[in-house]
């Protein structure tokens, strides 16, 4: 009798060390498993209304309601999530005059954002508020007035060039290399004047607006990527691309560029 009180005793100590052994490891494999997305955990409002009396409720209210405040609108009515994903989200907002379109930044960021807001219904795109770190370089306007409160920057982007002669150019560099390169270097140009040499560089061709390979002194080139030749010497046309260091020794070069005239 007393044998078996000690098998039981000797099963159940073991079936113990067993069970404390399974609980030490199942915790162990818990602590090293792979903490859940943050996705899991954030909720989306696709197709929803979203609460404009209630604005502190959402992860992006605080930023749309100064946004919104910012740039006039006091007479928001309703607001609705068209789009919400991990890319970002948009906004339908309706206010008493017109309808608006708002981009706010993607699940990834810390404090999500209001991107910019323009008009919803509008064919062309009218901006009423871009963020500092986003470099559309478009136009915004009043939203209240439409009248332009930030005009375009004519230089930092495709669509807005500075627009020039080769002539006012060579003036330019001449008169202050300095001045020159601040207005120029790294900007969008659109560039017109007569092709002086065409250079093959294999994969490009080179079509020089002013000076001669090889001489020494300013030059000017648009090098442009093609199959063939599309212009030749003498010939007066205007390349847009961006243009590189301006230089009075070297070979002052204009990079990216197509020719659209």
């Amino acid at each position: 009798m007393k044998d078996k009180k000690k098998s039981n005793k000797k099963a159940f100590l073991i079936f113990g060390i067993v069970l404390i052994v399974y609980m030490i490891f199942m915790s162990v494999i818990g602590d090293n498993s792979e903490p859940s997305s943050d996705l899991d955990e954030i909720e989306t409002y696709e197709q929803q209304e979203i609460d404009l009396q209630n604005l502190e409720k959402f992860s992006f209210g605080e930023s749309l309601e100064t946004v919104l405040l910012e740039i006039g609108v006091d007479d928001a009515t309703e607001a609705v999530c068209e789009v919400d994903n991990a890319y970002g989200m948009t906004l339908r907002v309706t206010t008493s005059t017109k309808r608006l379109w708002v981009s706010i930044d993607d699940y990834f960021q810390d404090k999500r954002e209001v991107n910019w807001i323009k008009d919803y219904d509008s064919g062309d795109t009218i901006y009423y508020y871009i963020s500092d770190d986003l470099h559309y370089n478009e136009p915004i306007y009043s939203y209240k007035t439409g009248e332009v409160l930030v005009d375009k920057v004519d230089g930092e982007s495709e669509k807005y060039p500075l627009v020039i002669t080769v002539e006012q150019l060579v003036n330019e560099i001449n008169k202050d290399i300095q001045v020159a390169a601040d207005k120029y270097n790294g900007k969008w140009v659109q560039i017109t004047g007569k092709v002086t040499h065409i250079s093959d560089g294999g994969d490009m061709y080179g079509y020089y607006l002013y000076g001669e390979k090889g001489n020494s002194g300013l030059k000017i080139t648009c090098w442009v990527t093609e199959t063939k030749k599309s212009t030749s010497v003498g010939q007066t046309k205007t390349f847009l691309g961006v243009m590189q260091e301006v230089t009075t020794v070297n070979n002052t070069e204009i990079t990216k560029c197509t020719i659209v005239e």
